[in-house]
């Protein structure tokens, strides 16, 4: 084997690792990533109080101040929330802000905020014991963060044929280089 055949040969060895590690990066930053979407559809107590009952992490914001709101009563009659509160926990402070109308995207390191709901109030008032009640009339919007399921079955599709695609051209570029 001459020269030039090695060198050739040496370089389809290192093209070969090369591609592979890009498609180890390309798979890495789409496995690790999850989308989430922004619902506004809470219009009565029931809602909240159902929400309530299914394990979500409620999040209340009045202009810069978060906290965490546990232990969430509902008074219809009296139409205010109460509960009590407590410092955002670590692993939810990764996305106060969401972009409503659009695809988010999360990682799962981070956190998973699909379980949050976010109560944006104008106004609260504080009892003993850390509790908070506030009057459904300071209510100004509620956020409820859910998984993307379209974007992520889109991503995964867009993914797996990438991948098929990437497969096809190292076997083809393997077989032109063994010819």
């Amino acid at each position: 084997m001459n020269s030039k055949n090695q060198t050739y040969n040496s370089k389809s060895k290192n093209s070969i690792f090369i591609y592979l590690f890009v498609l180890v990066l390309f798979l890495n930053s789409f496995s690790s990533c999850q989308f989430y979407k922004v619902t506004n559809s809470i219009t009565n107590y029931a809602e909240i109080d159902k929400l309530k009952n299914n394990l979500k992490y409620v999040i209340v914001h009045q202009g810069t101040n978060t906290w965490h709101l546990k232990n969430i009563e509902i008074n219809e009659d009296i139409k205010e929330i109460s509960g009590k509160t407590e410092a955002v926990s670590p692993k939810h402070l990764h996305y106060l802000k969401a972009r409503s109308g659009s695809t988010n995207i999360y990682k799962n390191r981070n956190g998973d905020p699909t379980n949050e709901i976010h109560f944006y109030i104008s106004e609260y008032i504080e009892a003993p014991d850390s509790l908070m009640i506030i009057p459904m009339t300071s209510l100004k919007k509620v956020e409820i963060y859910e998984k993307d399921r379209g974007t992520t079955m889109g991503i995964i599709f867009v993914s797996s044929i990438i991948l098929v695609l990437f497969i096809f051209y190292l076997g083809l570029y393997l077989l032109i280089s063994l010819i």
